[in-house]
């Protein structure tokens, strides 16, 4: 078993919490043991890694009860919330003492990944009717909660829900920021001597402000420096967009040694780094001749890109990162309040389309079998076959019967949104 999972939190005392989400997350729980409260859920959102699901399991530790967790996507549409969180929220557990409320905690994980078009249809709009008649409390982690609000339904949600943000601290060196960062060095100095293992101080620093909010990541590098002997402190181990994003971040500030450093410390695709510095400048810059500029230098090391992967220039391959990595240099009045970095437009768009198309190729190879052709030649016909789906009744039964159509290829068949 992995130290992350070892030392893993058992009840809400032991995560390590700023002061105000510790009493908004206690209070919540201290109201179920009453009666059912009036917010019967919990919505935790914040980056990964911040303990969102770390903390939900705590507090089913707290209560003293199991969780009945939904994290696959295959299992969040309008069907799959009936038979399983609907089932879960209004009823009791036989192996729980009836007496004791609740009986379980029923947990929606990255909640934000739950689309209303192809196999999720329906899915927050069942949650929300689930919300409201759960005799257990529920909570919903997800990593952005501005990309959730914009989904039918989700105000319903949001509305019978506390909902607190998974921020320990508002920035660097302030009380909570200190307070947090000792009770994390304490914890990771825990678990070493109870592992029977040393680092020096300067690693444990390092490995915390490499990972920083990030615990797991945190407890994972301590345990790779730990038991191979080597300095895991300076190597990430966070996610990709978690990389790109540390490194956008300090692009938009004016110390290109540190902005080199991220860039030579990760293996991030040049395009992508500069697609994520090209979607954020509107962000960071309100003057127009500023955002000419900056404009002007992502250009040209997009035209390197181009100039590296069509005319074979792979000498060039460290140059666009390089360039873009001064951007902060061509912007004269930067803006330097807290800018929420988005990924780039285009991955969004391919994300957003990604069950609609999945549902799209899945159809097509059904009718394909059933024709006898191609997925390909069947995917240019699909416009016939939804129309005759449509019209015709025993068409529409038949293909009903023959294949056994999921609520997206359904959707896809007749066009529905």
């Amino acid at each position: 078993m992995s130290w992350a999972d070892k030392y893993r939190p058992k009840n809400i005392d032991d995560v390590i919490l700023s002061p105000e989400i510790r009493k908004q997350i206690t209070d919540w729980i201290e109201s179920w043991k009453e009666d059912i409260p009036k917010r019967r859920s919990l919505i935790l959102y914040g980056s990964q890694g911040t303990g969102k699901t770390t903390t939900a399991y705590a507090i089913a530790g707290t209560f003293g009860v199991p969780v009945v967790e939904m994290n696959a996507s295959d299992q969040r549409n309008r069907d799959s919330m009936k038979g399983t969180a609907l089932m879960a929220s209004l009823y009791g557990d036989l192996f729980v003492d009836s007496a004791k409320r609740p009986s379980k905690v029923i947990l929606i994980d990255e909640a934000d990944n739950m689309f209303e078009r192809g196999g999720d249809t329906g899915g927050i709009y069942e949650l929300s009717k689930i919300i409201k008649n759960s005799a257990n409390p529920i909570v919903i982690t997800m990593n952005d909660l501005f990309e959730f609000r914009k989904k039918n339904y989700a105000s319903d949600v949001i509305s019978s829900s506390l909902v607190i943000e998974m921020k320990q601290y508002g920035r660097k060196l302030d009380k909570n920021y200190n307070e947090f960062r000792r009770n994390i060095k304490a914890r990771l100095l825990f678990i070493l001597k109870n592992e029977g293992y040393t680092l020096p101080d300067q690693i444990v620093d390092r490995i915390i402000d490499r990972n920083m909010p990030d615990i797991r990541s945190m407890i994972n590098d301590l345990e790779a420096s730990a038991v191979s002997g080597t300095n895991i402190g300076d190597q990430s181990s966070r996610d990709v967009p978690e990389i790109v994003y540390y490194m956008v971040d300090k692009a938009f500030k004016r110390n290109y040694d540190e902005t080199l450093r991220s860039i030579y410390g990760s293996d991030i695709d040049d395009s992508y780094y500069v697609s994520w510095i090209d979607e954020n400048l509107p962000f960071k810059i309100s003057d127009l001749q500023d955002l000419v500029s900056a404009y002007d230098l992502i250009s040209y090391a997009d035209h390197l890109i181009w100039a590296m992967e069509r005319k074979r220039h792979y000498e060039l391959m460290a140059f666009p990162m390089e360039i873009a990595g001064g951007i902060s240099y061509y912007i004269q009045n930067m803006k330097h309040e807290y800018v929420k970095y988005q990924s780039p437009s285009y991955i969004n768009q391919m994300s957003r389309t990604k069950e609609k198309r999945h549902a799209l190729m899945s159809l097509a190879l059904k009718i394909g079998l059933l024709v006898h052709m191609g997925a390909q030649r069947t995917m240019d016909d699909l416009w016939f076959y939804s129309l005759l789906y449509q019209k015709n009744e025993g068409v529409k039964n038949l293909l009903d019967e023959k294949l056994n159509l999921t609520q997206g290829e359904e959707n896809a068949l007749t066009r529905s949104e």
